[in-house]
């Protein structure tokens, strides 16, 4: 690791074990020293580092925004084809009712979670937390 002013900046070997613990196969942490090219037990004792952990958990956070984004460039198509799920007569009544079924309980899902949001923005914003 290495000491930036008061910022400790982490070191391309712990930078390459935070890309081979976040990849999409899982490994482990065995997997991940190897794939990093350190030991086990150097990657277990960086993971006790509050520096590590917190490059870790930005990188984690990046891949979640990442991955938001697919899928939200993902949700027009996935409407079109429940909608064409549930317009095709030639599906069974059972497969268009959970078509029309998972669509409802997604946008109550979705319904909820902006609720939610909006309840703690302005909880935040009352208590001078914004």
């Amino acid at each position: 690791m290495v000491t930036n002013g008061d910022r400790q900046e982490i070191s391309p070997k712990q930078r390459a074990a935070i890309v081979a613990l976040l990849a999409p196969t899982p490994r482990g942490v065995a997997g991940a020293a190897e794939a990093a090219g350190v030991s086990e037990t150097q990657l277990h004792r960086w993971l006790r580092q509050p520096a590590f952990r917190a490059a870790l958990a930005e990188a984690q956070e990046e891949a979640l925004q990442s991955a938001t984004r697919q899928l939200t460039g993902l949700a027009g198509h996935a409407i079109s084809v429940m909608v064409a799920i549930m317009a095709d007569k030639t599906n069974s009544a059972g497969v268009r009712l959970r078509a029309a079924t998972s669509a409802l309980e997604l946008l109550l899902r979705l319904k909820e979670t902006v609720d939610f949001e909006r309840r703690i923005a302005a909880l935040e914003q009352k208590g001078g937390y914004a």
